[in-house]
């Protein structure tokens, strides 16, 4: 259930930063994509982590975000930002670079600029699915 509102909330807020900054046509698309790679596998993150280490005996919401699942939790989710930032961001600052100067990709780039996005896709996709399962089978365990 959070998935949709967590995936509206930011595609609207990357497409409208997106215009206002004047962004290329090229990384407009890139981010948008990326925002719904994110959204999935923060999402399953956080519901599957969720199920594995609940809380429910939580006076607080401060309570679930301070136990051990709720930090372990954001440190996950902080590392999974970290590598997806590198993982778009350096190919992204090639093409930039190559864009401001006029001067085509080279097939290397090419490849290497897709196996990133590429490989920033399927791990996403890898996080979202597999700590869903993973939450899943948790609650299947707690009956």
């Amino acid at each position: 259930m959070g998935l949709i509102p967590v995936l509206i909330f930011s595609e609207v807020l990357t497409i409208v930063a997106n215009e206002f900054l004047g962004v290329a046509p090229f990384l407009k698309y890139l981010t948008a994509a990326a925002i719904i790679f994110m959204s999935v596998a923060l999402v399953g993150l956080a519901t599957g982590m969720g199920a594995r280490y609940p809380r429910f005996n939580a006076d607080n919401a401060t309570q679930v975000a301070g136990s051990p699942g709720g930090v372990a939790y954001m440190i996950a989710a902080v590392s999974y930002i970290i590598i997806m930032t590198v993982l778009l961001a350096w190919p992204a600052s090639i093409y930039l670079w190559h864009m401001v100067r006029s001067r085509p990709l080279e097939l290397s780039q090419v490849a290497f600029i897709s196996a990133c996005f590429t490989g920033a896709a399927i791990l996403s996709v890898a996080i979202g699915v597999l700590q869903m399962r993973s939450g899943v089978q948790a609650l299947e365990e707690l009956g």
